[in-house]
């Protein structure tokens, strides 16, 4: 990438057949820039038309959200942007502690299927919060964390499969999911970290459980001890034989599950 910057603006520069590149009109104080910078936002336009903004970070592209473009029901957001792997969407600030998910609030209004890349680590906080028309979702087999409240008051979601490679899942992921009946998680190779009221009363599936997972889950204000077998306890199922136990809760207050 090719830039020059004179009073102040930025413009990108495109290389004739060439790939000469041509400054018309040049001040004496024009700077020309090749490359991304480390921590630097930059947009880049998709083949459907959507510019999206993302921060250069480590040789990948990070914080990506929607920033112009004709939104459809079906939105597949890029794999790569001006060549670099995309690996986390993030929600937008707009000032203080106010934040819209990353279509900008009522843009994503007519978004009804996302398909994420397939390299996605990270949703982060906020990303499709208050959704409200999202009915599926397609996440990757690299997904690692979901952020605060990322998917709060998605109501028309009525299940989610998460993949084996997830390690965190912050409170209130799905808070207010009204319609959000069933989360299939995978088989897991490793532990996972689970937030408070994660899964919003939904009925947890973990499938392919072949091993011994520990978990702590408050129940009634109770904790549960020991369970084996195929079990069903109004909020967590499993679709395989497998046994875990359960250990006290420290802080009724402020409890997290871990499995």
């Amino acid at each position: 990438k090719v830039r020059y910057i004179s009073k102040g603006e930025t413009k990108d520069l495109t290389p004739n057949k060439d790939g000469i590149y041509t400054i018309k009109d040049i001040h004496s104080d024009v700077t020309i820039k090749i490359g991304i910078t480390e921590g630097e936002k930059v947009n880049s336009t998709d083949k459907n038309g959507i510019t999206w903004e993302y921060t250069y970070k480590d040789g990948k592209a990070t914080n990506v959200r929607y920033e112009n473009g004709e939104l459809t029901e079906k939105v597949e957001i890029p794999s790569t942007l001006n060549g670099f792997e995309v690996v986390n969407v993030e929600r937008k600030v707009l000032s203080g502690y106010k934040y819209i998910n990353i279509f900008n609030g009522e843009d994503s209004d007519i978004v009804e299927e996302i398909i994420l890349p397939e390299n996605l680590t990270t949703i982060g906080n906020y990303a499709f919060y208050n959704c409200n028309n999202l009915k599926e979702i397609v996440i990757g087999n690299k997904l690692e964390s979901i952020g605060y409240e990322a998917f709060y008051r998605c109501e028309k979601l009525t299940e989610i499969i998460i993949p084996s490679s997830i390690t965190k899942i912050e409170q209130k992921a799905f808070e207010e999911c009204r319609n959000l009946t069933d989360i299939y998680v995978e088989n897991k190779k490793e532990n996972i970290t689970l937030g408070n009221y994660w899964s919003s009363g939904a009925t947890v599936h973990y499938t392919g459980c072949t091993h011994t997972i520990e978990e702590e889950i408050l129940e009634e204000g109770l904790s549960i001890e020991t369970v084996s077998g195929n079990i069903e306890d109004g909020r967590i199922k499993c679709r395989n034989t497998y046994s875990f136990k359960i250990d006290k809760i420290l802080d009724e207050n402020n409890y997290k599950d871990y499995f």
